[in-house]
């Protein structure tokens, strides 16, 4: 060495830089590259800098200009923070939540193990790829819609999205959280998903409201109870406790046919308005049920005479006679 300044001497050895004059260098010198070098102290504590060499003349002879830079704290971070990432992938991956980033483009950039048991697509399948279409068969906003939201700053907490299919086709209901993602000057480029499969739960919550007889879509009593209560009017009538009853079967026609042809959200639909104006026609006493896809069953109490249940039997066809209205015109049960 030639001349050090003192940052030099706090690198090298923590010596004065008139110290290190005539002394030699001790590390390969390659011109034109940025080499990290790594100083031992006398103490055993450990520096570590970048160097870069450039060619130049001194006092009329060859010599090198040598520019280092301490680098010991940025590596002490950079080794922070690949402990920290490392943790947080460790984190992502053994979260029971499916947890899915997306870009601006709405492509994937993060999978977690739970998304795959979730939707059943692959890392592999879906990273750099638009994220999988997920729409619910109850004409809701599909997933990409929900996503379309958080990346324009929209959170959603808990949201619940049903009539989804895994990829193998089976039902997926799901409850979702978003967020959209910022960068350091707080631009959004991008948006996080968290999403758990209550699947099982809303089944469950739809047996039990089946044991408590009700119809979990029209929220008429149900094919179990219809009988139960038809059982309770036989046994009345029996004992001379209650008049004479009817009872009454409604199928809709080409039921089936509306399902392919316009979808299950709008038969859904369909027989909800069917259920409303049936309910509407009768008495307070008398019951309504489904209890069947597309079938109803219908109990008049207090019916002394044919012609009075040929009347409400008439009176329940208009009433569902009436054209429902659809995007594409009206239909007529």
């Amino acid at each position: 060495d030639r001349r050090a300044n003192a940052a030099v001497g706090r690198i090298l050895a923590e010596a004065a830089p008139g110290e290190l004059a005539g002394k030699l260098f001790g590390h390969p010198v390659k011109e034109g590259e940025i080499n990290e070098i790594e100083v031992v102290h006398s103490s055993r504590r450990k520096t570590t800098a970048e160097m870069q060499v450039t060619p130049l003349e001194w006092n009329f002879e060859p010599a090198w200009l040598l520019s280092l830079r301490a680098t010991t704290e940025r590596r002490r971070l950079k080794d922070s923070l690949h402990k920290n990432t490392d943790r947080l992938h460790t984190l992502v991956n053994a979260s029971p939540l499916a947890i899915v980033a997306v870009d601006m483009r709405g492509h994937v950039t993060l999978w977690n193990q739970a998304a795959t048991r979730t939707f059943g697509w692959s890392e592999v399948d879906v990273l750099g790829q638009p994220l999988p279409t997920l729409s619910p068969s109850n004409g809701d906003e599909s997933l990409q819609e929900l996503v379309e939201q958080a990346l324009h700053g929209t959170v959603l907490s808990g949201r619940e999205l049903v009539g989804l299919h895994h990829r193998d086709g089976a039902e997926l209901d799901l409850q979702l959280w978003t967020a959209p993602l910022h960068n350091t000057q707080e631009i959004t480029h991008g948006a996080m998903i968290f999403a758990v499969d209550i699947t099982e739960r809303k089944r469950t919550e739809v047996r039990l409201l089946n044991i408590d007889g009700i119809d979990t879509l029209t929220g008429l009593v149900n094919r179990s109870q219809f009988r139960e209560r038809l059982r309770q009017a036989i046994e009345r009538v029996k004992h001379g406790d209650q008049p004479p009853f009817a009872v009454m079967h409604l199928g809709l026609d080409r039921f089936k046919a509306i399902n392919q042809s316009l979808g299950h959200s709008f038969g859904d639909k369909l027989l909800l308005e069917i259920s409303r104006r049936l309910a509407g026609t009768l008495y307070d006493t008398d019951l309504v049920a489904r209890t069947g896809g597309d079938e109803f069953s219908i109990l008049l109490r207090d019916i002394r005479h044919v012609r009075d249940g040929a009347r409400i039997a008439q009176k329940l066809l208009d009433s569902v006679a009436t054209a429902i209205s659809t995007d594409g015109g009206e239909l007529y049960a």
